[in-house]
Formats: C-alpha cells, structure tokens, sequence
C-alpha cells in the first residue's frame, strides 16, 4: 500500500498528473481496502462463497464447452474467434476460476463430493473443467495448468492418486490430441520460442522487424519499456511511467511514443504503459523496478502463508498451488494482478478465523454434517 502510495505521489510531483487523473489510473488498487473488510467474515461465510463459486464455475464450464462445440456463444463477451491452427472456434470467456477448482476437484475429489454432492453430475467435475481448459487453445496456459496440477499431485505424496489423475488426464487429453497438436504448429511455436531465446524479438523494437508469435511479442513489450528507462533519471527507473489510466490518451503521447502495444480498434492509439498480457511488465512500466520488486514479494508471502497453512483447507491447500501456477503464467497473461486479490484475502481469513480453528476442534454440529475427519491432514492425503 506505501508503496502504491509513494508511486501516486511520484506521479503528481514528477509527472504532473492531476490527482483525477491518477485516481483513474489507480483505482484498481483500491481493492486492497477489501482486506480490512474481508477478514472480519465468518468460516461459515467464507465456505458457502467457494461453494457457490464451484458451482458457478463448472455450470460455466459446461456451457463454455457447448459453445465452442455448436460455434455459438453462450456467455456474456462471447468473442468468437476461428483459430488458424485447428480451425476450430476459440472463445475468450472461460471461466475466471477455472485453473483453481480444477487443481481442487483433481487434487481433492473426496472432498469435493463428500462436501458439494455425492452425485453422477459432481463426479464429472474434473473431466468437464478439464476439456474447458483444453478447448481454450492456449498453449502457455493449458500446458502449464497440467504441469502444476502435476506438482501438486507430487506434494500431497499421494503416487496412487497422481496415476489415477494421470490416467483422466490421458484419456481427456487423447480425443484432443490432434487439436492441441496442430494448434502448437499453427502458432509456430518453436519459431516463437526461438525468437525469445535468440532476443530476435528484440529486431521488432529497434528496426521495426516482425514478431513470430504472442510470447515474442509479450517479451518486446517489456524490452520497448525498459530500454526507455534505461535513459531515463533514477527516480523513473524506480517508480515507473506513471499511475495513469490509458484513457487519457492526450496526456499521456505527450510523454510516450511506444510502438508495440494493444492497438484502439477505432483509433489506433496503443496501450502505452497496461498490458494484460504479462504481468511483470505492467509492474516495471506501472511501478518501476523497485514497486515491481515489492509486487512481487508482496504476492511471495501471500503464497508462502497459504502454502505453509496448507492443511487446514483443501481450497487453501489449491490457491497456493494456483498462486505458484501465476508466478510463472504471468510472463504470458496477467494473472499476478490487483483485482484477483479478494480470494486470497478470503482465504487469509479462512485461515486466521477462530471459528475455523475451533472447528476442528469441536464437535460443532455444521462441521460434523460433512464430515469432521475429511479436514484432517491424514485423510486430505497432506504431509
């Protein structure tokens, strides 16, 4: 918060923006508020919301599955897209907690039923939230969605389960083989990945060459801004471009001329200091390396304090995992971001709240409908 602070302040005395002007541009930040509000819910509270997200999400991922399958959209910003790798329909409107109740669902199944529903409809959770993901044609996200499901199958220690998820993870993966196949070759995959690895992407920013593909084009958004800085005085390498919100387009190309960017389909104008499509760099050019640093620490001991309480939730037990997935999701989307903060905030009190605490404790007679021994560490399968 100081240091969101100190970068609102930096902006008025430096930059010369009117306090409007950057309340716009930081009101997103305003979310941190929510803490002081969230942590006073009750367990009780705090359950019923990740249930009836549960419920939302995989009523959602339903629905996203059939749009995709009859190419029409069932869901609000139903961006239709046709993909020119698979030539199938990819829609951009899949469900904003779908990575986390798949890592719950798959890395916790008893809970889930023993908890929500016993039924045929709950048991096909995993199988639909996972062709969901594979149906949203992102490579970075699908594959690193897998991987870290993978990481947290191997610290619960369970071998046994880890096959059994493998096993549903081949057998959804299999029909869709041919798809994620040619949507990797479509995208020139490897032409991108060698791109960032060779810093050819860095040709686009100094002579205007062309980018092979989305990470390439990520990376040369970060390299287009911190090339700036680099000339630039050592208080704008330290608390960044500004806190100023895009729409005030004439303030900001007084200041700015970047090239690559998110592009007005109207007017042309290009994002110059936001981007949703890498975390990190929105912290340099937002913040400046030293707000960035302290993002990202700031984020570190959120997942730290969920990964050490880890026992007491299966949901705590999966926004950890989730949270470790965005550290490395966030070099190709942004997920490391302010408005994604009220879960964890809820899962904090989750975690501190002493009716919890006494929960698993006590004999409370809520607690026991569900089964009191599913929390425990032995039966959740948690070392």
């Amino acid at each position: 918060m100081a240091t969101i602070f100190i970068c609102a302040l930096f902006s008025f005395f430096h930059y010369g923006f009117s306090f409007m002007q950057i309340l716009q541009g930081g009101r997103a930040y305003l979310i941190l508020f929510s803490f002081w509000f969230l942590k006073r819910q009750s367990c009780k509270d705090i359950k019923w919301v990740i249930k009836i997200l549960f419920f939302l999400t995989y009523i959602t991922a339903i629905l996203y599955v059939l749009q995709v399958v009859f190419k029409v959209p069932l869901l609000p910003y139903g961006e239709t897209k046709i993909d020119p790798g698979t030539g199938l329909l990819r829609m951009y409107n899949e469900p904003i907690f779908l990575v986390q109740f798949i890592f719950l669902t798959c890395l916790f199944p008893e809970y889930v039923r023993t908890t929500y529903s016993n039924s045929k409809f709950i048991r096909f959770a995993p199988m639909v939230l996972l062709v969901a993901l594979l149906l949203t044609q992102s490579r970075m996200y699908t594959f690193m969605s897998l991987a870290f499901l993978c990481i947290g199958l191997l610290i619960k220690g369970k071998m046994g389960k880890t096959f059994k998820i493998a096993i549903l993870i081949t057998i959804v993966i299999l029909p869709l083989s041919s798809v994620l196949s040619d949507r990797i070759e479509g995208a020139n995959t490897s032409q991108d990945l060698k791109s960032v690895f060779s810093g050819d992407y860095k040709k686009s920013v100094t002579s205007g060459g062309a980018l092979e593909g989305s990470l390439s084009y990520r990376f040369a958004w970060v390299y287009e801004r911190t090339e700036y800085l680099k000339n630039r005085p050592i208080s704008e390498k330290l608390f960044g471009l500004g806190i100023i919100s895009e729409s005030q387009v004439s303030t900001i190309n007084k200041l700015y001329r970047f090239r690559i960017g998110i592009p007005d389909p109207e007017s042309g104008y290009v994002q110059q200091i936001g981007t949703p499509d890498i975390s990190y760099g929105s912290f340099i050019a937002s913040f400046g390396y030293l707000g960035a640093i302290v993002c990202i620490l700031f984020w570190f001991s959120i997942c730290r304090y969920l990964y050490k309480n880890r026992k007491l939730h299966p949901f705590v037990f999966s926004y950890s995992i989730y949270i470790m997935f965005c550290f490395v999701a966030s070099f190709t989307g942004g997920y490391l971001i302010f408005k994604n903060l009220v879960m964890p905030f809820l899962l904090i009190a989750l975690v501190n709240n002493k009716k919890y605490n006494i929960s698993i404790n006590t004999n409370d007679s809520s607690f026991n409908r569900h089964n009191k021994s599913l929390y425990q560490p032995s039966v959740l399968g948690i070392k």
